[in-house]
């Protein structure tokens, strides 16, 4: 099982790398070839659309979404079918794409809120905000409308949600807790954007939509709710464009003026509302209509001050936290034992004399994932005559690391570069 989990680690740290290493190459190719395209083009609005689906189209289809479901495919040596279902393209209950719907729509408010509040705490320290909004043509074109909602929502609703809540988040949640899991999946999709300006915001929103993937056991209503973020972002640029001066008035109110700071205020809540029965719809119906994300996993408790197994502390529980199996079934990990049982409900721990008053001190046992495999930054599991025993070294080599180490650092650099110009302009 060790090899099978770094083998799935190194895999999808190797897609990490090479999306973080190609979206820059792509943003550098299109930089350089912006001047040339735009002086072919008459009109503004023809150029801006031109660069858009000259970047997007290759970046979402080719980068994010086949590049990766090749290496998927043949790193972990599964069919596509295998592919899209460690990508959690599983059924999901209809509510909750419903929920999804009406998700995404408030998440547009409270996205838009807090990259306005993110942009003005940078400009407070001197940095230059350029405008990233598209031309639009003199008149309204229905062509274009479909366009612009095809590249701004369609694709990334469909490419950026399988590079990002598809293995990278199963591989995550196989290795982290379920607040790690969100936290770092949700910077690891600010960091995607490799731009200051959007990475606080996409931050937020990746946390928001990595939640809902892991409590639906579903990326359906992730790609939901990035499509309705999305698509309103552009129907509302569109609308702001071409709106009648008789309700001009009105919509500058409600979305450039206080109504869209009520409308912000309002979001908050009802996202962690919506996000509040999306756990409760799903919380005894995970596994029914689709498996989860890791249908079990087995854990033992260690000394905190040690890292060593505290000897018969091994149980199994699923990823809620729930005892997977009867003591009578038969071990998930291995189909020729019985699975003996475990300590689902936390073990006891055990005293120990506080130095400085000598009263009694209980020390609580740490809970520790075996498919995580490592125990701290020292010692991981190994399975050795028919028990798990902590050995000396991380678990992994340094090439299973080094891609995600590379992905990241080359991320977060763009990220640094995109700052420092800001403050250059």
């Amino acid at each position: 099982m060790l090899k099978r989990e770094k083998t799935k680690f190194f895999v999808v740290g190797t897609a990490v790398f090479a999306i973080a290493a190609l979206l820059i190459v792509m943003r550098i190719v299109i930089n350089l070839i912006y001047q040339p395209l735009t002086s072919l083009v008459k009109t503004e609005w023809g150029a801006d659309l031109l660069v858009d689906a000259l970047f997007s189209v290759p970046v979402q289809i080719l980068v994010c979404f086949l590049m990766p479901l090749l290496i998927y495919k043949f790193g972990l040596k599964k069919s596509f079918k295998g592919v899209f279902d460690y990508s959690n393209y599983h059924k999901t209950k209809p509510i909750n794409l419903l929920l999804a719907f009406i998700l995404g729509l408030a998440a547009f408010f409270a996205s838009a809120g807090i990259s306005s509040i993110w942009l003005t705490v940078l400009e407070s320290f001197g940095y230059t905000y350029t405008s990233s909004a598209t031309a639009q043509p003199e008149t309204f074109n229905v062509g274009v409308l479909f366009a612009n909602l095809f590249l701004t929502a369609v694709l990334p609703a469909i490419c950026e949600e399988f590079a990002n809540r598809g293995a990278f988040l199963t591989v995550l949640r196989e290795h982290f807790s379920t607040a790690g899991t969100i936290l770092l999946c949700g910077l690891g999709f600010g960091l995607f954007h490799a731009n200051i300006e959007q990475l606080f915001y996409t931050a937020c929103f990746g946390m928001v939509m990595s939640f809902v993937v892991i409590k639906t056991g579903s990326i359906y209503p992730a790609m939901i709710i990035h499509f309705m973020n999305n698509a309103m972002s552009v129907a509302i640029s569109t609308f702001d464009t071409y709106a009648d001066e008789s309700i001009r008035g009105g919509f500058d109110l409600v979305f450039n003026g206080g109504g869209f700071l009520i409308l912000f205020i309002i979001s908050v809540p009802v996202i962690i509302a919506l996000l509040y029965v999306i756990a409760r719809v799903n919380k005894d119906t995970a596994g029914a209509s689709q498996p989860p994300l890791m249908p079990m996993r087995r854990f033992v408790y260690v000394d905190p001050d040690t890292g060593v197994m505290i000897p018969d502390s091994e149980g199994v529980e699923d990823v809620f936290g729930q005892p997977a199996f009867d003591p009578r079934d038969i071990d998930p990990f291995d189909s020729e034992k019985p699975q003996t049982g475990g300590y689902n409900g936390g073990y006891k721990g055990y005293e120990d004399i506080d130095p400085f008053d000598g009263k009694p001190v209980v020390k609580r046992p740490r809970k520790v994932y075996i498919n995580s495999f490592v125990v701290n930054k020292r010692r991981h599991f190994i399975r050795k005559d028919g028990e798990w025993k902590v050995v000396d070294g991380t678990g992994l080599e340094k090439y299973e690391k080094i891609f995600w180490i590379g992905g990241i650092v080359i991320a977060t650099a763009a990220t640094l570069f995109s700052l420092i110009w800001g403050f250059m302009m």
